[in-house]
Protein backbone atom coordinates (compact mmCIF):
# COMPACT_ATOMS: atom_id res chain seq x y z
CA UNK A 1 0.00 0.00 0.00
CA UNK A 2 1.19 3.29 -0.65
CA UNK A 3 0.60 6.01 2.37
CA UNK A 4 0.94 8.62 0.15
CA UNK A 5 -1.74 7.60 -2.21
CA UNK A 6 -3.64 5.54 -0.04
CA UNK A 7 -3.72 2.89 -2.76
CA UNK A 8 -2.65 -0.87 -2.85
CA UNK A 9 -1.37 -2.61 -5.61
CA UNK A 10 -2.57 -6.11 -6.66
CA UNK A 11 -1.82 -8.27 -9.21
CA UNK A 12 -3.46 -10.56 -11.70
CA UNK A 13 -3.04 -12.39 -15.37
CA UNK A 14 -3.29 -8.63 -16.92
CA UNK A 15 -1.27 -7.23 -14.41
CA UNK A 16 -1.03 -4.54 -11.71
CA UNK A 17 -4.01 -3.10 -11.07
CA UNK A 18 -4.77 -0.28 -8.37
CA UNK A 19 -7.28 -0.27 -5.68
CA UNK A 20 -8.28 2.12 -3.06
CA UNK A 21 -6.46 0.82 0.33
CA UNK A 22 -9.79 0.70 2.65
CA UNK A 23 -11.42 -1.35 0.78
CA UNK A 24 -12.12 -5.49 0.75
CA UNK A 25 -12.64 -5.92 -3.03
CA UNK A 26 -9.72 -6.94 -5.40
CA UNK A 27 -8.36 -6.92 -9.01
CA UNK A 28 -11.03 -8.91 -10.22
CA UNK A 29 -14.09 -6.12 -9.12
CA UNK A 30 -11.58 -3.29 -9.27
CA UNK A 31 -11.39 -4.09 -13.32
CA UNK A 32 -15.36 -4.48 -13.27
CA UNK A 33 -15.66 -0.74 -11.89
CA UNK A 34 -13.45 0.14 -14.59
CA UNK A 35 -15.17 -1.71 -17.68
CA UNK A 36 -18.80 -1.89 -16.49
CA UNK A 37 -19.52 1.72 -15.63
CA UNK A 38 -23.14 1.33 -17.05
CA UNK A 39 -26.41 1.83 -15.43
CA UNK A 40 -25.14 3.38 -12.21
CA UNK A 41 -27.56 1.19 -10.37
CA UNK A 42 -25.10 -1.50 -8.52
CA UNK A 43 -26.82 -5.39 -7.30
CA UNK A 44 -30.03 -5.57 -5.54
CA UNK A 45 -29.56 -5.12 -1.68
CA UNK A 46 -31.22 -8.49 -1.61
CA UNK A 47 -29.06 -9.68 -3.93
CA UNK A 48 -26.38 -8.60 -1.93
CA UNK A 49 -27.90 -10.49 1.20
CA UNK A 50 -29.09 -13.48 -0.39
CA UNK A 51 -26.16 -14.21 -2.03
CA UNK A 52 -24.30 -13.85 1.03
CA UNK A 53 -26.59 -16.15 3.18
CA UNK A 54 -25.60 -18.51 -0.11
CA UNK A 55 -21.67 -18.27 0.10
CA UNK A 56 -21.94 -18.89 4.47
CA UNK A 57 -24.45 -22.01 3.64
CA UNK A 58 -21.31 -23.39 0.95
CA UNK A 59 -18.67 -22.16 3.50
CA UNK A 60 -20.14 -23.96 6.00
CA UNK A 61 -20.71 -27.02 3.63
CA UNK A 62 -17.34 -26.70 2.42
CA UNK A 63 -15.66 -27.00 5.67
CA UNK A 64 -18.00 -29.75 6.82
CA UNK A 65 -17.16 -32.05 3.82
CA UNK A 66 -13.74 -31.58 3.71
CA UNK A 67 -13.54 -29.28 1.26
CA UNK A 68 -11.89 -26.53 3.20
CA UNK A 69 -10.28 -26.32 6.59
CA UNK A 70 -12.27 -25.91 9.32
CA UNK A 71 -10.59 -22.66 10.37
CA UNK A 72 -10.94 -21.05 7.27
CA UNK A 73 -14.28 -21.94 6.74
CA UNK A 74 -15.36 -20.44 9.77
CA UNK A 75 -13.16 -17.43 8.66
CA UNK A 76 -16.06 -16.82 5.67
CA UNK A 77 -18.83 -17.61 7.69
CA UNK A 78 -17.84 -14.76 9.84
CA UNK A 79 -16.95 -12.65 7.27
CA UNK A 80 -20.35 -13.55 5.77
CA UNK A 81 -22.25 -12.92 9.34
CA UNK A 82 -20.56 -9.12 8.79
CA UNK A 83 -21.67 -8.50 5.80
CA UNK A 84 -25.59 -9.49 6.86
CA UNK A 85 -25.30 -7.37 9.78
CA UNK A 86 -25.07 -4.90 7.48
CA UNK A 87 -20.94 -3.98 7.26
CA UNK A 88 -19.19 -3.45 4.27
CA UNK A 89 -21.95 -2.22 2.14
CA UNK A 90 -19.82 0.41 0.32
CA UNK A 91 -17.95 -2.29 -0.89
CA UNK A 92 -20.25 -4.07 -3.62
CA UNK A 93 -19.49 -1.91 -6.58
CA UNK A 94 -20.07 -4.03 -9.08
CA UNK A 95 -22.36 -2.66 -11.72
CA UNK A 96 -25.98 -4.37 -11.75
CA UNK A 97 -25.43 -4.94 -15.87
CA UNK A 98 -21.84 -6.53 -15.08
CA UNK A 99 -21.47 -10.40 -15.58
CA UNK A 100 -22.36 -12.74 -13.18
CA UNK A 101 -18.63 -13.72 -12.05
CA UNK A 102 -18.14 -10.21 -10.97
CA UNK A 103 -20.84 -10.27 -9.03
CA UNK A 104 -20.27 -13.17 -7.20
CA UNK A 105 -16.47 -12.35 -7.51
CA UNK A 106 -16.84 -9.27 -5.82
CA UNK A 107 -18.27 -10.88 -2.71
CA UNK A 108 -16.09 -13.84 -2.91
CA UNK A 109 -13.13 -11.59 -2.37
CA UNK A 110 -14.28 -8.95 0.07
CA UNK A 111 -15.03 -12.56 2.22
CA UNK A 112 -11.66 -13.81 1.27
CA UNK A 113 -10.02 -10.30 2.19
CA UNK A 114 -11.76 -10.08 5.60
CA UNK A 115 -11.49 -13.96 6.54
CA UNK A 116 -7.87 -13.19 6.02
CA UNK A 117 -7.53 -10.16 8.45
CA UNK A 118 -9.31 -12.54 10.90
CA UNK A 119 -6.74 -14.68 11.20
CA UNK A 120 -3.66 -12.59 11.36
CA UNK A 121 -2.81 -11.92 7.17
CA UNK A 122 -2.72 -8.70 4.94
CA UNK A 123 -6.01 -7.54 2.66
CA UNK A 124 -5.08 -8.12 -0.97
CA UNK A 125 -2.14 -10.67 -0.05
CA UNK A 126 -4.37 -13.94 -0.58
CA UNK A 127 -1.83 -15.84 0.93
CA UNK A 128 -4.01 -17.47 3.55
CA UNK A 129 -7.59 -17.31 2.30
CA UNK A 130 -8.05 -16.79 -1.49
CA UNK A 131 -11.12 -15.77 -3.36
CA UNK A 132 -11.26 -18.07 -5.97
CA UNK A 133 -9.54 -21.38 -4.21
CA UNK A 134 -10.93 -20.79 -1.01
CA UNK A 135 -14.04 -18.14 -1.22
CA UNK A 136 -15.21 -19.92 -4.30
CA UNK A 137 -14.19 -23.07 -3.90
CA UNK A 138 -15.96 -25.87 -5.94
CA UNK A 139 -18.73 -23.66 -6.91
CA UNK A 140 -19.79 -22.54 -10.20
CA UNK A 141 -20.88 -18.20 -10.09
CA UNK A 142 -23.47 -19.12 -12.23
CA UNK A 143 -24.99 -21.95 -9.94
CA UNK A 144 -23.95 -19.67 -7.25
CA UNK A 145 -26.01 -16.69 -8.63
CA UNK A 146 -29.17 -18.53 -9.86
CA UNK A 147 -29.91 -19.97 -6.40
CA UNK A 148 -29.42 -16.51 -4.92
CA UNK A 149 -31.66 -15.58 -7.66
CA UNK A 150 -34.54 -17.98 -6.44
CA UNK A 151 -34.22 -17.40 -2.93
CA UNK A 152 -34.28 -12.94 -3.74
CA UNK A 153 -38.03 -13.38 -5.67
CA UNK A 154 -39.03 -15.09 -2.62
CA UNK A 155 -38.08 -12.95 -0.56
CA UNK A 156 -38.77 -9.86 -1.99
CA UNK A 157 -42.43 -12.18 -2.45
CA UNK A 158 -43.19 -12.20 1.68
CA UNK A 159 -42.64 -8.68 1.33
CA UNK A 160 -45.17 -7.52 -0.84
CA UNK A 161 -47.91 -9.93 0.30
CA UNK A 162 -49.51 -8.22 2.96
CA UNK A 163 -49.36 -5.28 0.40
CA UNK A 164 -51.55 -6.91 -1.85
CA UNK A 165 -53.76 -8.20 0.49
CA UNK A 166 -54.57 -4.50 2.04
CA UNK A 167 -55.09 -3.62 -1.46
CA UNK A 168 -57.73 -6.32 -2.04
CA UNK A 169 -59.04 -5.64 1.53
CA UNK A 170 -59.38 -1.91 0.97
CA UNK A 171 -61.00 -2.49 -2.67
CA UNK A 172 -63.61 -4.80 -1.03
CA UNK A 173 -64.68 -2.54 1.77
CA UNK A 174 -65.17 0.45 -0.70
CA UNK A 175 -67.50 -2.02 -2.49
CA UNK A 176 -69.21 -1.97 0.87
CA UNK A 177 -69.45 1.47 1.03
CA UNK A 178 -70.89 2.35 -2.56
CA UNK A 179 -73.20 -0.49 -2.50
CA UNK A 180 -76.13 1.45 -1.65
CA UNK A 181 -75.17 5.04 -2.98
CA UNK A 182 -73.46 3.80 -6.08
CA UNK A 183 -74.51 0.13 -6.56
CA UNK A 184 -72.54 -0.10 -10.14
CA UNK A 185 -69.51 1.36 -8.72
CA UNK A 186 -69.92 -1.11 -6.03
CA UNK A 187 -69.74 -3.71 -8.63
CA UNK A 188 -67.19 -2.33 -10.04
CA UNK A 189 -64.32 -2.59 -6.57
CA UNK A 190 -65.93 -6.06 -6.36
CA UNK A 191 -64.58 -6.93 -9.99
CA UNK A 192 -61.00 -5.42 -9.23
CA UNK A 193 -61.03 -6.69 -5.87
CA UNK A 194 -61.94 -10.42 -6.86
CA UNK A 195 -59.12 -9.96 -9.89
CA UNK A 196 -56.33 -8.41 -7.43
CA UNK A 197 -57.15 -11.64 -5.26
CA UNK A 198 -57.12 -14.39 -8.64
CA UNK A 199 -53.59 -12.38 -9.76
CA UNK A 200 -52.14 -12.61 -6.49
CA UNK A 201 -53.01 -16.75 -6.46
CA UNK A 202 -51.46 -16.70 -9.69
CA UNK A 203 -48.48 -15.30 -8.45
CA UNK A 204 -47.80 -17.61 -5.42
CA UNK A 205 -48.61 -20.58 -7.71
CA UNK A 206 -45.52 -19.32 -9.93
CA UNK A 207 -43.15 -18.73 -7.07
CA UNK A 208 -43.65 -22.73 -6.13
CA UNK A 209 -40.79 -23.98 -8.46
CA UNK A 210 -38.56 -21.37 -7.41
CA UNK A 211 -38.20 -23.14 -4.38
CA UNK A 212 -36.45 -25.81 -6.03
CA UNK A 213 -32.68 -24.96 -5.15
CA UNK A 214 -29.65 -27.26 -6.74
CA UNK A 215 -25.92 -26.50 -5.24
CA UNK A 216 -24.35 -28.28 -6.96
CA UNK A 217 -20.37 -29.22 -6.67
CA UNK A 218 -17.60 -30.42 -8.95
CA UNK A 219 -16.29 -33.18 -6.58
CA UNK A 220 -18.98 -36.13 -7.06
CA UNK A 221 -17.65 -38.25 -3.91
CA UNK A 222 -19.10 -35.37 -1.69
CA UNK A 223 -21.77 -34.15 -3.61
CA UNK A 224 -24.19 -36.47 -1.75
CA UNK A 225 -23.43 -35.43 1.68
CA UNK A 226 -22.73 -31.80 0.38
CA UNK A 227 -25.98 -30.60 -1.05
CA UNK A 228 -28.31 -31.87 1.33
CA UNK A 229 -25.83 -30.13 4.15
CA UNK A 230 -25.99 -26.66 2.39
CA UNK A 231 -29.49 -26.92 1.55
CA UNK A 232 -30.52 -27.78 4.96
CA UNK A 233 -28.11 -24.56 6.29
CA UNK A 234 -29.97 -22.14 3.47
CA UNK A 235 -33.36 -22.89 4.86
CA UNK A 236 -32.46 -22.28 8.32
CA UNK A 237 -30.89 -18.99 7.56
CA UNK A 238 -33.56 -17.72 5.02
CA UNK A 239 -36.56 -19.28 6.14
CA UNK A 240 -38.00 -20.63 3.44
CA UNK A 241 -39.14 -24.06 2.56
CA UNK A 242 -36.36 -24.66 0.34
CA UNK A 243 -36.22 -27.93 -1.32
CA UNK A 244 -34.50 -30.42 -4.06
CA UNK A 245 -35.30 -30.69 -7.36
CA UNK A 246 -35.83 -34.19 -9.35
CA UNK A 247 -33.67 -32.63 -11.63
CA UNK A 248 -30.56 -30.88 -10.08
CA UNK A 249 -29.44 -29.26 -13.18
CA UNK A 250 -32.69 -27.62 -13.80
CA UNK A 251 -33.09 -25.29 -11.52
CA UNK A 252 -29.45 -23.64 -12.28
CA UNK A 253 -29.46 -23.71 -15.97
CA UNK A 254 -33.00 -23.06 -16.95
CA UNK A 255 -34.83 -19.58 -16.77
CA UNK A 256 -38.04 -20.73 -17.30
CA UNK A 257 -39.24 -19.98 -13.50
CA UNK A 258 -38.32 -16.75 -13.39
CA UNK A 259 -40.20 -16.36 -16.61
CA UNK A 260 -43.35 -17.58 -15.32
CA UNK A 261 -43.11 -15.51 -12.21
CA UNK A 262 -42.71 -12.72 -13.85
CA UNK A 263 -45.78 -13.29 -16.48
CA UNK A 264 -47.67 -13.29 -13.56
CA UNK A 265 -46.33 -10.29 -12.62
CA UNK A 266 -47.06 -8.51 -16.07
CA UNK A 267 -50.77 -9.92 -15.34
CA UNK A 268 -50.90 -8.06 -11.86
CA UNK A 269 -49.58 -5.33 -13.75
CA UNK A 270 -51.94 -5.33 -16.79
CA UNK A 271 -55.17 -5.41 -13.85
CA UNK A 272 -53.72 -2.61 -12.09
CA UNK A 273 -53.59 -0.26 -14.97
CA UNK A 274 -56.71 -0.70 -15.69
CA UNK A 275 -57.51 -0.07 -12.19
CA UNK A 276 -56.04 3.01 -12.22
CA UNK A 277 -57.64 3.67 -15.61
CA UNK A 278 -60.82 3.13 -14.20
CA UNK A 279 -60.21 5.78 -11.40
CA UNK A 280 -58.88 8.13 -13.67
CA UNK A 281 -62.28 8.02 -15.78
CA UNK A 282 -64.54 8.06 -12.73
CA UNK A 283 -62.66 10.78 -11.34
CA UNK A 284 -63.21 12.93 -14.57
CA UNK A 285 -66.84 11.81 -14.78
CA UNK A 286 -67.55 13.32 -11.89
CA UNK A 287 -68.66 9.75 -10.61
CA UNK A 288 -65.78 9.22 -7.62
CA UNK A 289 -64.13 12.02 -5.84
CA UNK A 290 -60.15 11.04 -5.21
CA UNK A 291 -58.84 12.38 -1.70
CA UNK A 292 -55.96 15.44 -2.69
CA UNK A 293 -52.59 15.17 -1.86
CA UNK A 294 -51.26 18.47 -2.14
CA UNK A 295 -52.45 22.01 -0.77
CA UNK A 296 -53.67 23.13 -4.19
CA UNK A 297 -55.92 20.43 -4.89
CA UNK A 298 -57.84 22.09 -2.45
CA UNK A 299 -58.45 24.72 -4.51
CA UNK A 300 -59.97 23.27 -7.89
CA UNK A 301 -60.66 20.04 -8.94
CA UNK A 302 -58.37 17.22 -7.48
CA UNK A 303 -56.62 15.52 -10.57
CA UNK A 304 -55.92 11.85 -10.19
CA UNK A 305 -52.38 11.89 -9.84
CA UNK A 306 -51.78 8.94 -7.35
CA UNK A 307 -53.88 6.86 -10.18
CA UNK A 308 -51.60 8.21 -12.98
CA UNK A 309 -48.61 7.07 -11.16
CA UNK A 310 -49.80 3.94 -10.23
CA UNK A 311 -50.38 3.47 -14.39
CA UNK A 312 -47.05 4.12 -15.02
CA UNK A 313 -45.54 1.74 -12.69
CA UNK A 314 -47.62 -0.70 -14.77
CA UNK A 315 -46.60 -0.07 -17.77
CA UNK A 316 -43.09 0.26 -16.60
CA UNK A 317 -43.80 -4.01 -15.33
CA UNK A 318 -44.70 -4.83 -18.58
CA UNK A 319 -41.71 -3.56 -19.97
CA UNK A 320 -39.39 -5.28 -17.65
CA UNK A 321 -41.09 -8.69 -18.64
CA UNK A 322 -40.21 -8.26 -21.75
CA UNK A 323 -36.66 -7.88 -20.62
CA UNK A 324 -37.04 -11.09 -18.64
CA UNK A 325 -37.91 -12.50 -21.46
CA UNK A 326 -35.61 -12.31 -23.85
CA UNK A 327 -32.86 -12.76 -21.53
CA UNK A 328 -34.07 -15.75 -20.79
CA UNK A 329 -34.49 -17.27 -24.32
CA UNK A 330 -31.04 -15.80 -24.76
CA UNK A 331 -29.09 -18.56 -23.27
CA UNK A 332 -26.78 -20.55 -24.40
CA UNK A 333 -26.53 -24.52 -23.94
CA UNK A 334 -26.10 -24.56 -20.30
CA UNK A 335 -25.14 -20.51 -19.63
CA UNK A 336 -27.22 -18.20 -18.71
CA UNK A 337 -24.91 -15.10 -19.07
CA UNK A 338 -27.95 -12.89 -18.72
CA UNK A 339 -29.20 -13.44 -15.32
CA UNK A 340 -28.17 -10.16 -13.89
CA UNK A 341 -30.90 -8.55 -16.18
CA UNK A 342 -33.60 -10.80 -15.04
CA UNK A 343 -33.31 -10.42 -11.48
CA UNK A 344 -32.51 -6.75 -11.86
CA UNK A 345 -36.05 -6.26 -13.64
CA UNK A 346 -37.91 -8.61 -11.32
CA UNK A 347 -36.70 -7.17 -8.16
CA UNK A 348 -37.49 -3.93 -9.78
CA UNK A 349 -40.91 -4.56 -10.84
CA UNK A 350 -41.54 -5.92 -7.10
CA UNK A 351 -39.85 -2.86 -5.38
CA UNK A 352 -41.98 -0.80 -7.51
CA UNK A 353 -44.86 -2.57 -6.85
CA UNK A 354 -44.26 -2.11 -3.59
CA UNK A 355 -43.77 1.01 -2.62
CA UNK A 356 -46.28 2.28 -4.77
CA UNK A 357 -48.87 0.09 -3.49
CA UNK A 358 -48.27 1.02 0.23
CA UNK A 359 -48.75 4.70 -1.42
CA UNK A 360 -52.09 3.92 -3.75
CA UNK A 361 -53.72 1.97 -0.32
CA UNK A 362 -53.09 4.51 2.10
CA UNK A 363 -52.87 8.12 0.40
CA UNK A 364 -55.58 7.02 -2.35
CA UNK A 365 -57.99 4.28 -2.36
CA UNK A 366 -58.48 4.22 1.53
CA UNK A 367 -60.11 7.96 1.05
CA UNK A 368 -62.02 7.44 -2.00
CA UNK A 369 -65.53 8.27 -1.69
CA UNK A 370 -68.43 8.05 -4.59
CA UNK A 371 -70.34 11.67 -5.25
CA UNK A 372 -73.71 10.46 -3.49
CA UNK A 373 -71.32 9.41 -0.44
CA UNK A 374 -69.42 13.09 -0.54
Amino acid sequence: MSKKTGVRTESDHLGQVQIPADVYWGANTQRARECFSISGCTMHPRMVSVLTHVKKAVSQANGQTGLLDGKLAQALSQAADEILSGMWPDNFVVDAFAPVSFHTGNLDELMANRASEMLGGEVGTYAMVHPDKHAAAVQSPQDIFSTAMRIAVLSSLKDLSPIIRDLERLLRRKALEFDKPAPAISSEFNIYASSIQHNWKRLTQASNNLLEVSLSVNDTAIAKTYAPYALEKLRQSTGLPLKSPEDSLRPLKSMADFVEFSAALKELAIELARLSNDLIMLSSDGKINIPPIAARDQLQACEPVIPEALHMVAFQIISNDSGVTLAAQSGQLQSNSLMPLIIHNILDSMDLLSKMLSSFNQRCLNGILSISNS
